[in-house]
This record gives C-alpha cells, sequence and structure tokens, in this order.
C-alpha cells in the first residue's frame, strides 16, 4: 500500500512539473525595417537575401513559428546538420539555426528558445 501512495504521489509530482513548465518566449527578432539582409549558411554554402520580399516571407515565417518546451541553452544547437540563419541589420547581426530532427522542423535562437516550424519554411531556406 505504501509503494502503491509512493508511486502515486511520484506520477502527480511529475505531472505537475510538466504542467507547470512553459513553452518557449516568442522569438526576437528586430523590426522589419531595420533588417538590410539575410545569410542562410548551408554546409560551407553561403546565400546572401535582400529582397524585400523574401525578407517579409522569411520574418512572417519565424514569428509563425510556435514555441515549445525545450530550452536553447547554448550558443549552437546539437544537431550536426543545420542552417545557419544571420539576420544583418544596421550594425547588428542576430543568429538563428534551422534543423530538422525526427521529422519535425526547428528553429532555434540561442538562449531565447526552440521553435516548431513547418517544412515549407525549411525548403525555403533550401530554396526549394
Amino acid at each position: 500500500m505504501k509503494k502503491l501512495i509512493l508511486l502515486i504521489m511520484i506520477a502527480v509530482i511529475g505531472l505537475l512539473a510538466v504542467s507547470c513548465s512553459r513553452k518557449a518566449e516568442p522569438v526576437v527578432l528586430p523590426a522589419r525595417d531595420t533588417i538590410d539582409s539575410i545569410d542562410v549558411t548551408i554546409g560551407d554554402e553561403a546565400v546572401n537575401y535582400s529582397d524585400d520580399d523574401w525578407i517579409s516571407r522569411f520574418v512572417s515565417a519565424v514569428l509563425d513559428a510556435e514555441g515549445t518546451r525545450r530550452q536553447s541553452i547554448q550558443d549552437m544547437p546539437n544537431e550536426e546538420e543545420y542552417i545557419k540563419i544571420d539576420i544583418n541589420c544596421r550594425g547588428s547581426v542576430n543568429t538563428l539555426f534551422v534543423y530538422k530532427e525526427k521529422e519535425i522542423y526547428y528553429i532555434e535562437q540561442p538562449y531565447q528558445g526552440i521553435y516548431q516550424t513547418d517544412a515549407s519554411f525549411y525548403e525555403m531556406l533550401i530554396g526549394k
């Protein structure tokens, strides 16, 4: 009986811990009118985008990403393969990473959060 009560208490504490953990804060992007260009680096190849339409679609897609409960606690993701995105603004650069893990696409903003995105955003980055 004591083991059953102990197991129930552990399960309740675990459920409370999971339900109390919060999703990532929203992605922090610079104001659209301050973005000069965006560099997308895949492996050793970098492409620079300065087209207003492409940048607007990029910003919209990033802001539409869903926050997850996963934390970003380092400068780069743990994934071996990722896309590095440098958002070039007047006097500063903001970096994001995009990667695929188990058929799910993520955007990681170092120390801010990890966000779930969709395949169409990933394909936009790789030029499909």
